[in-house]
């Protein structure tokens, strides 16, 4: 039977050292502790903000850390009382002491964290986005509209009509672009739609459990057609012709508008890398695997071009006038779109001297995303592990390369810490090209980026892992939830519902404290420019490397 040594102040025989156990009279006096933590948390958001502890408060909490080990139970008891009281200011501190060798200090840090976990968060935020007011990145103050009402299930489909969304209730909208006004509504379940796609005057969704593909009137939402599928669809995609699918099993069909299936490719060997390019009557598909690409006529299904490219890891893929635009494992490829044959090739670790396939960082070196064009095809956008690239068309070679600056208490000085930025923000999504600036995801943002240039012309902070891609509909770009991982976000079915999103910069939501609360809108329409964007004379960003 283990025996309290009052020696020790607290400290129990045959507990392993630095675990204390309570005595006896404490212990119910933990029945009222998560009162004493709301109530203390509350006051010390009144009185500290994440970046405002000035050195003397900074060694004061390293103080009351130590003290959570002491030998002496009072003074443990007291120093946990203060640091509930200084959480938010305490939070890098707590952080540090939940890795303490001492098993006592761990204990009581987590509890403070862990109780204070939601403030804390809040606080960062907060710290994050007047980071990002005083760094000279413009910041979007203002929606052009947003929907509270409405919780994607997968990315919106947008086209001229306007914006096709799928909600928590798989009921199926058609957004008005300029207002977001809900057009017309209709249930989808149970069909369950995990692929989604628009134009053409239509709106398609493919069912994985049900392995259906449905076609559904742009006008009206009423349905046009419906094709029973034998593999998954990962990509859905309208044309003049009707709908074409890309399945699991690498096949490509065409379908009429009623459903009716006019012919099927299989792509050998390999699945086809990323979703097909329809263009001027004709699909242009590649295989990941087997360096193979080909040129299918959209009308027969009849395959004109079938050509072996010297280049591994075949991903997405863009057209431009004559050229074809494929990532690779090693960076991008430029095709002749009629032969189609290699043009010349772009390795991005002899470009930017940054370890290549043999390293363990020699996958940054791969095309992340779609590449895309700008500036009427004079330029190529490369995302990559290693940030976004800028090539001239003519010489091949690279203009500039963006790379995020951290603008919270984990930032890294400047580009030569790129690997340390790289790690935060991960591999950069899908470039959208719009009205001379590039859009482009990473992990923890959208950004804006001057193409001429490639300096940051503002930031929207996003959830945990960002989006994939970009949804731009006329002036608007489209914004949405992506699936969260947090656990407190999985409903009692084991879905992943998605999280409110831009958490991180004013809407001019002002609650009673006067600072500005995150929007709650699940889904929004943002203004491609903003007030107080870089001018282009302006000196280049350290996060642009030239």
């Amino acid at each position: 039977m283990l025996t309290e040594n009052t020696a020790t102040g607290g400290r129990r025989q045959g507990l392993p050292r630095g675990l204390r156990a309570l005595p006896e009279p404490a212990l119910a006096a933990r029945a009222a502790l998560p009162v004493l933590l709301a109530l203390a948390i509350t006051a010390g958001l009144a009185r500290a903000a994440v970046d405002d502890a000035s050195p003397q408060a900074r060694a004061e909490i390293e103080t009351l850390i130590e003290q959570l080990g002491d030998d002496r139970f009072p003074v443990r008891e007291r120093a946990e009382e203060a640091l509930l009281e200084r959480a938010v200011e305490a939070h890098e501190a707590l952080e540090r002491a939940r890795q303490s060798p001492d098993a006592e200090v761990r204990f009581r840090a987590g509890r403070i964290y862990d109780a204070a976990r939601q403030d804390i968060e809040r606080a960062r935020r907060l710290a994050r986005w007047k980071r990002l007011r005083d760094s000279g990145v413009a910041l979007i103050e203002r929606a052009h509209w947003h929907r509270d009402d409405l919780s994607p299930l997968l990315p919106p489909a947008g086209c001229e009509a306007g914006i096709a969304v799928v909600d928590g209730d798989h009921r199926l909208h058609l957004l008005d672009p300029a207002t977001g006004q809900t057009r017309w509504s209709r249930k989808v379940d149970p069909e369950n739609w995990d692929a989604m796609g628009a134009g053409e005057g239509m709106v398609l969704g493919a069912s994985r459990n049900r392995r259906a593909v449905t076609i559904k009137s742009v006008t009206d939402g009423r349905r046009l057609g419906r094709a029973e599928v034998d593999a998954r669809v990962l990509h859905i995609v309208p044309s003049a012709e009707g709908v074409l699918t890309m399945d699991a099993a690498g096949r490509f069909t065409s379908w009429q508008r009623d459903g009716q299936q006019r012919w099927s490719v299989r792509m050998p060997p390999g699945l086809p890398a990323g979703p097909p390019r329809v263009d001027a009557g004709r699909v242009y598909a590649a295989s990941n695997h087997g360096r193979q690409v080909l040129v299918i006529e959209l009308e027969s299904g009849r395959v004109l071009e079938r050509a072996e490219i010297d280049a591994v890891g075949l991903w997405w893929g863009a057209l431009h006038g004559d050229r074809w635009v494929l990532g690779s494992s090693d960076g991008l490829v430029v095709l002749d779109r009629d032969g189609p044959a290699l043009r010349w090739r772009f390795k991005t670790d002899s470009a930017l001297d940054v370890p290549g396939a043999g390293s363990t960082q020699g996958y940054r070196r791969r095309a992340s995303a779609a590449p895309a064009f700008a500036d009427d095809g004079a330029m190529l956008l490369l995302p990559t592990g290693w940030g976004l690239l800028a090539i001239d068309s003519d010489t091949q070679r690279m203009v500039w390369r963006f790379v995020p600056i951290a603008l919270d208490e984990d930032a890294p000085e400047g580009i030569d810490d790129g690997e340390a930025l790289i790690e935060r923000f991960g591999d950069m999504g899908e470039p959208v090209v719009a009205d001379g600036r590039v859009i482009v995801p990473t992990r923890e943002a959208l950004h804006a980026v001057r193409v001429a240039d490639g300096t940051e012309l503002w930031r929207l902070p996003t959830a945990r892992w960002g989006v994939e891609r970009a949804l731009v509909v006329g002036d608007a770009l489209i914004h949405w939830g992506p699936p969260s991982a947090d656990d407190d976000d999985v409903d009692g079915a084991g879905k992943w519902w998605p999280r409110i999103h831009a958490l991180d910069f004013d809407m001019g939501l002002d609650d009673d404290d006067g600072e500005a609360d995150p929007p709650t809108s699940q889904l929004m329409a943002l203004p491609l420019s903003v007030e107080g964007e870089a001018e282009a004379e302006a000196p280049v960003e350290a996060g642009v490397e030239r």
